[in-house]
């Protein structure tokens, strides 16, 4: 609260989809594609494991450059959409 309130910058990772842009957040669109896609894909039934995989196969990455896990799916379908 009080970073907030001198104008200070926010320690800690943003949010998957986002990026941190002073004072707030702003999107990042690779990463907002990968979290659509992720929804349309659990809208039509599949499991976590399975979008995984998807996403993989069809080229989308994490943070960091990697795959995909069935558990980092979860998490992130988990978070409200902003």
């Amino acid at each position: 609260m009080a970073n907030r309130l001198y104008g200070r910058a926010r320690r800690g990772e943003a949010p998957y989809g986002f990026e941190h842009w002073d004072p707030d957040f702003r999107p990042v669109r690779a990463e907002q594609k990968a979290l659509a896609r992720m929804r349309e894909l659990r809208v039509a039934g599949l499991s976590y494991g399975d979008i995984a995989e998807r996403l993989t196969r069809e080229g989308f990455r994490n943070r960091r450059g990697g795959a995909f896990s069935r558990q980092s799916v979860y998490q992130h379908l988990r978070k409200p959409p902003a």
